[in-house]
């Protein structure tokens, strides 16, 4: 939601604007709080995904990871053999993801805002699940940072993190793991959990070191 320049406001809006705090009890300005480096509370979580597919309206989450900034705990989880193969398949994955989201204030993403986040959205609709609205968690892609502030031959999250931070764990898509997830097998879903893992460990180290070179973007999920 847009607002106008403090030049352009009323005088009893000015007062109002002056008077508010973010759920941290911060002065804020607009609608984004004006600590330095953000609330001292704020939690930031890293998200990545992995699915049977591109489009949220054929595929199907496998498993997230989401982890805590300051801790590093990694809240996840994985579709078993049984639900790939049912008629809800990935509900529960979706329902226990929303529920481990609720607790963070901001997530970080690589592409997330192209990929991520609205193959989230659109899966949590299908399934009958209400998805945060607009302004409830805030969200930070690293791939536009790193596409606006580095010059390189490819803006992949492979590549930036090898060029960087001096290493990748980024593990090459494997059709016939992925296929055999897709089938309920075991063994493929946890190596297709392992590869999200090794993203989301890319994705930190991207971020810390690149992090600094923009403001924050403080866009919603």
């Amino acid at each position: 939601m847009a607002q106008a320049p403090v030049s352009r406001m009323k005088k009893k809006d000015i007062i109002d604007l002056s008077r508010r705090k973010c759920k941290h009890n911060h002065s804020i300005i607009g609608y984004h709080c004006q600590s330095w480096d953000g609330c001292p509370e704020e939690r930031i979580g890293f998200l990545d995904i992995e699915t049977t597919d591109f489009k949220a309206d054929r595929g199907i989450v496998i498993c997230y990871c989401l982890r805590d900034l300051k801790t590093r705990k990694v809240y996840s989880a994985k579709i078993s053999g049984k639900d790939m193969l049912s008629q809800n398949k990935d509900k529960k994955v979706l329902r226990q993801f929303l529920k481990d989201l609720s607790g963070f204030d901001r997530v970080i993403t690589f592409y997330g805002k192209g990929f991520d986040v609205p193959f989230l959205r659109t899966r949590a609709l299908i399934r009958g699940l209400e998805f945060p609205f607009y302004g409830e968690i805030t969200h930070d892609d690293i791939y536009f940072i790193a596409r606006s502030k580095l010059r390189l031959s490819r803006n992949s999250q492979e590549n930036v993190a090898k060029m960087i931070t001096g290493r990748t764990e980024k593990t090459h898509f494997d059709f016939k793991v992925w296929e055999a997830a897709r089938d309920g097998k075991v063994w493929a879903i946890n190596k297709v959990y392992i590869h999200n893992l090794k993203d989301i460990n890319d994705l930190e180290r991207i971020y810390h070191k690149i992090i600094n070179f923009s403001r924050k973007q403080n866009s919603s999920i």
